[in-house]
């Protein structure tokens, strides 16, 4: 529902970022020696895989190599600068990982299968455009082999389920109407909500995540926390992953167990439009 145009003398957005908004300082990989990742991947977290590969700057500008058991394949056009993105080998949770920094953010994990990196997560931190709310996202279990269009491929799949969540109407709120709560989707009997205190916050892309479960809510405050679906033909958000430090990159997954474990706390109380709010 397109209410709230970035243009708007009422609210703009344009100058506006998402929450990661300073890049992080992401080390040029300057040469082999001093930037080759070694990564154990025996994870207990977000997108886990059970290989130990290596992944390093490549003998081009702009290319990366996967040395899994001695095999080595080049990839070419994965990092450095390409148009208006910034890209980088980083790590998430330990593993190896690419980060895109552009208009929005992404963030895509990596695993090796049958002598080839494929990416496994994708993580996005973008905003809506025209009701100005923060988008974050992730969708896990891709396994699509790594190619220089992995940006467009990733964005592609993110777009649809963004779409879908994201698009609600901030009129209501902005105009001092509604609270500034809305309802994003749920885990079995657990709802996710993104908050804004106020308008400021909305224009700042800086949202509050709760959870309300049949015992409870429980306010997450300012940590990020990106919804993570499974299947990326027919998603199914499965986990709330919580960003516990940006550089290294550190994620904690929550399942529903998790997370009707902290959803006992006293609830917020419904406003007129259904949105859970003070």
């Amino acid at each position: 529902m397109v209410l709230i145009s970035v243009n708007s003398s009422r609210l703009t957005l344009k100058n506006s970022k998402p929450y990661l908004e300073r890049r992080p300082n992401y080390h040029r990989i300057s040469n082999r020696s001093m930037n080759k990742y070694f990564f154990s991947l025996l994870l207990s977290m977000a997108c886990p895989v059970a290989q130990a590969f290596d992944v390093f700057a490549g003998p081009k500008t702009g290319s990366i190599v996967l040395d899994e058991a001695g095999h080595r394949k080049i990839y070419e056009n994965i990092v450095g600068d390409n148009f208006d993105v910034f890209r980088r080998l980083s790590t998430i949770n330990g593993s190896p990982a690419i980060v895109v920094l552009g208009r929005d953010f992404q963030y895509l994990t990596l695993a090796a299968e049958h002598d080839q990196i494929v990416v496994d997560c994708t993580y996005s931190d973008t905003r809506n455009n025209y009701n100005g709310a923060r988008i974050t996202t992730g969708i896990c279990g891709m396994h699509w082999p790594l190619n220089e269009t992995y940006s467009d491929v990733a964005r592609k799949h993110s777009n649809h389920i963004q779409q879908s969540i994201f698009s609600f109407d901030t009129r209501p709120f902005v105009d001092g109407l509604t609270s500034g709560s809305f309802f994003l989707g749920n885990i079995d009997d657990i709802e996710i909500y993104d908050r804004y205190p106020s308008v400021e916050t909305l224009i700042n892309a800086s949202p509050k995540k709760y959870i309300k479960g049949p015992n409870g809510c429980f306010d997450f405050d300012n940590t990020v926390g990106f919804l993570v679906f499974l299947n990326k033909d027919s998603p199914e958000l499965k986990f709330l992953d919580l960003l516990e430090s940006q550089e290294p990159m550190i994620l904690k997954r929550m399942s529903h167990d998790d997370l009707i474990k902290l959803a006992v706390d006293e609830c917020w109380k419904a406003d007129e439009t259904g949105s859970a709010g003070k």
